[in-house]
């Protein structure tokens, strides 16, 4: 069975993909995107009564494959780059006979029509840099169901380091990811998992800001497991005759109340604050412990089950 490629227009905002033709044979070369606007030509061969001939596609936002275009003198060996702008494709042949150099054509994009021209000046890429930022594929093993081996899977991460801070903290775009890349402005991700094929945006944001909202977002996981403690620890107070657990038994005792035991009781200070949950007179006061929240503050769990973060322990 013959591989085909199809070409497929993607809508980011929607996420709706338009199949816009199959491609029997195809080389990244064949299809060339604008650098400066939303716009790509797409060269091929086409069958006539005179045999092939060459041909262009001009693919806009409109998800269709537009006019067919004939390219001069029908040969297929033609390069297509952008004139200055980066928004008018410029049509780039071999030296014809009694020509010095390479032929160029004009394409206007809005009508079809093909321009002989002299040589213009062409688009220059500048790439857009972000400094720390970068895409990778990398190999990883992932954890299985239990008593299966671990699976195998291709990560997809984009990194954001800042040497001045030591850090360099990540986003998992997708655990299995055939191919990635980086939009040319840095400002998405598109990649390919499981023969389906997402864009995903990257927001900028002052570092401060990110740091705030990566705190912030911290803190919502911690509070979410300091109820969990609470909940836990009032249930196993329950089922004891309202005993609170000893310092030297609370993991063990309040393991099987909680669903993810080793993340919370790993960073889970107990206080053992009375022997009997019935001896404590003021719970909504009364801590019953507390989880670090680096680099400041701490999430307090007290006795009538809810909690608050707080940046001391006073």
């Amino acid at each position: 069975m013959a591989l085909v490629y199809q070409l497929l227009h993607i809508n980011a905002a929607t996420g709706k993909a338009t199949v816009l033709t199959d491609l029997p044979q195809f080389h990244p070369r064949l299809l060339n995107v604008s650098p400066a606007a939303p716009l790509a030509v797409l060269l091929g061969p086409l069958p006539t009564k005179e045999g092939d001939k060459a041909f262009l596609h001009i693919l806009t936002p409109k998800a269709d494959l537009g006019k067919v275009v004939f390219l001069p003198d029908g040969t297929m060996n033609v390069a297509v780059n952008w004139d200055a702008t980066g928004k008018t494709p410029v049509l780039i042949t071999p030296p014809r006979e009694g020509s010095a150099g390479p032929v160029f054509y004009r394409l206007d994009p809005s009508t079809a029509e093909i321009s002989r021209v002299e040589k213009p000046a062409l688009y220059e890429r500048q790439p857009v840099t972000m400094p720390g930022l970068s895409l990778s594929l990398g190999e990883a093993e992932l954890a299985g169901p239990k008593g299966s081996p671990p699976i195998k899977a291709r990560p997809a991460l984009v990194t954001a380091s800042n040497p001045a801070r030591g850090e360099r903290p990540y986003v998992v775009v997708a655990l299995d990811a055939e191919q990635a890349e980086l939009s040319p402005m840095l400002d998405c991700v598109a990649y390919v998992t499981q023969g389906a094929a997402f864009v995903r945006e990257i927001a900028r944001m002052p570092g401060e800001v990110f740091l705030r909202t990566r705190q912030a977002t911290r803190i919502a996981v911690i509070t979410s497991n300091g109820k969990q403690a609470a909940l836990a620890i009032i249930m196993y107070a329950t089922d004891n005759e309202q005993r609170l657990p000893s310092a030297s038994e609370f993991a063990d005792a309040i393991k099987p109340y909680l669903p993810d035991s080793g993340k919370i009781l790993d960073s889970f200070v107990y206080l053992a604050p009375a022997e009997r949950l019935t001896d404590i007179q003021n719970p909504a006061e009364t801590r019953l412990g507390y989880i670090p929240t680096p680099p400041e503050g701490y999430v307090i769990v007290f006795a009538d089950g809810h909690v608050k973060w707080s940046k001391t322990l006073e």
